[in-house]
Parts: structure tokens; C-alpha cells; sequence
């Protein structure tokens, strides 16, 4: 097949799929992404009408996926189908404008695309003003969660960690573990694992 009679066929079967079969797509996707209907090939009866459709399965990129149909005849009976769908996800992600070294602040060298979103690959669209790189990072790279953290030590590294209570504080030394983003935990002595917040050069914890 040529690329033209390609386009022509793609063409004839996204402008097929209904109106609910769009909506339910959009509606499962992430949010502040865009769904780009690439293949529908739906199987429910001829003369069904279809006002309501509902997907099976997560939006990945180019892979197929079921989408349950339902409607009416013309005689007002119930009806219901399934159809495969192929899309393409698009979403705002934080992208680098030029190349970045491990410590280098991020905010100021990122600006926001709209990116293909494919399996195993989550875009970002913001992060923490104080946000530094951890690793080397070329220009033109869709950031992921991995690709940042906040300010201090790295994972490994040694941390003050200083616990508050009231008028009491206590200081004890840590290392530096894996945690959510946006926060920093870590790992005493005492095999404990803490997260908190880094501040003045401090793992702090506040406890009741």
C-alpha cells in the first residue's frame, strides 16, 4: 500500500469512530494530554447507534486497545459491540533547552512541549523552583521524575538529620535513600527511615 492510500485509509477510519468513542478516549487519558485517533475497527452490529463507549485498558502510544460499545437500533432496541482503537498520546512535558550536568539548577533551563507519551516514559509538567539535575541531561530531553531532585545530598550521601519536638531538637547522622519526589528520606544508624523536608542544610522532622 503507498503512503498516500495509507493516509486515505487512516483517514476513513478515524472519521468513522463516534463521538463517544472520541469522548471515552480523551476522558481516559492523562490529564492535560491530547488523544490522536490513529485505527478504529469496530465489530458491533450494522444500524447500531452507538451513544456510549467505554475503554478497557490503559492509553499507551501505538498499542492497541478494547473499547466496549453500546447503543441503540432504529427499532429503539439495545445494542452493544467492541471495537479495537489505536492512538497516539501527546502531553505538555518539561524539555530541556540546553544540556544540564548532574547539581545544575533546572527551572530556569526547561520550558514546556508537547511530547508523544510511550510506555515506561512519564513526562513532567512541573517541579520544585530548588530543583537540581542528577544527572547529565542534553538538550532537547523530556524530563522525567528521575532526571531531578530537590537541593542537597544525593542518594548515598551523608545528612544531618534533625528531629523537633516542641523545644526539644536532636541531630543524628543519615545516608541518603531513594524517596517520592519533592521530599528526602533517609536511613539511620538504626536502620529506621525517615522523610522530611531538606532545609538549611538539614533533613527536618517535626513530630508531635
Amino acid at each position: 500500500m503507498s503512503l498516500s492510500a495509507l493516509t486515505i485509509a487512516v483517514h476513513l477510519a478515524v472519521s468513522v469512530a463516534p463521538a463517544a468513542v472520541t469522548d471515552a478516549l480523551q476522558a481516559a487519558a492523562p490529564s492535560r494530554s491530547r488523544v490522536v485517533l490513529v485505527e478504529y475497527t469496530p465489530s458491533a452490529k450494522e444500524g447500531c447507534a452507538i451513544d456510549h463507549a467505554e475503554v478497557t485498558g490503559a492509553l499507551n502510544s501505538l498499542a492497541r486497545v478494547a473499547v466496549h460499545l453500546s447503543g441503540h437500533e432504529a427499532s429503539a432496541a439495545p445494542c452493544d459491540g467492541w471495537a479495537w482503537v489505536k492512538v497516539q498520546v501527546f502531553a505538555q512535558t518539561l524539555v530541556s533547552k540546553r544540556a544540564l550536568k548532574a547539581g545544575d539548577s533546572v527551572v530556569a533551563a526547561v520550558e514546556l512541549q508537547e511530547r508523544l507519551v510511550t510506555t515506561g516514559h512519564e513526562g513532567v509538567a512541573a517541579l520544585p523552583n530548588d530543583a537540581v539535575a542528577t544527572r547529565a541531561i542534553p538538550a532537547g530531553t523530556a524530563l522525567e521524575a528521575r532526571d531531578f531532585r530537590g537541593p542537597g545530598p544525593s542518594v548515598g550521601e551523608a545528612v544531618t538529620v534533625l528531629f523537633t519536638s516542641g523545644n526539644l531538637s536532636i541531630e543524628q547522622r543519615g545516608t541518603v535513600v531513594p524517596c517520592a519526589q519533592g521530599k528526602m528520606c533517609a536511613r539511620l544508624a538504626s536502620g529506621k527511615r525517615v522523610e522530611g523536608e531538606f532545609s538549611l542544610g538539614r533533613l527536618m522532622l517535626e513530630t508531635p
